[in-house]
């Protein structure tokens, strides 16, 4: 008897660990679409970090008697200078590019819609056989994308400028934003 319920505890066990694996995965999923996802101990860099607020969690345990864990929540301003956008170009465009489906280069968007200030942004290609690229914004800093996002999104509504001072003028303007 305990050995036909022995057998068919252990045949449930792979159903019941797809299952748990399930439920993780979605509350995982959950906390990081609500922000609520901790992700540990992290190096921040940034143009500027900030603390904003702190809190201390205590614990009770048996090897950790009156221990505290001190979280912070920072705000983190991930914008790049014009100066160090000119460098990042600068280091970028000694790669050979041959093939890229992508020019490095900056980009200015003149489309009629943006009133304030006109967007720039600073495409690096990765090379002929990656599928990414990375965008620079002055406020957002680096992002990676897929390349066929990067055309649609901002290669093909915006003018390369190679005029480096008009790069300049409006990277520095919509930095100040």
């Amino acid at each position: 008897m305990w050995q036909s319920f022995l057998t068919d505890a252990s045949a449930c066990l792979p159903m019941l660990t797809n299952h748990l694996i399930k439920c993780l995965d979605k509350r995982v999923r959950d906390a990081k679409s609500a922000g609520d996802f901790d992700i540990g101990i992290q190096t921040l860099t940034g143009n500027n970090v900030s603390v904003k607020k702190t809190r201390a969690f205590n614990f009770r345990g048996s090897e950790a008697k009156d221990e505290s864990v001190l979280v912070h929540s920072v705000v983190i301003d991930r914008g790049m200078s014009s100066d160090a956008a000119l460098k990042v170009y600068g280091e970028a465009i000694q790669a050979d590019q041959r093939g890229s489906k992508i020019q490095t280069g900056f980009y200015i968007d003149g489309r009629a819609l943006f009133k304030q200030c006109k967007p720039v942004y600073l495409v690096l290609s990765l090379g002929r056989t990656s599928p990414n690229a990375v965008v620079v914004r002055p406020n957002d800093g680096r992002t990676c994308f897929n390349i066929d996002h990067v055309m649609s999104r901002f290669v093909q509504p915006s003018l390369r400028c190679d005029d480096m001072a008009k790069v300049r003028k409006t990277w520095d303007a919509e930095f100040a934003l």
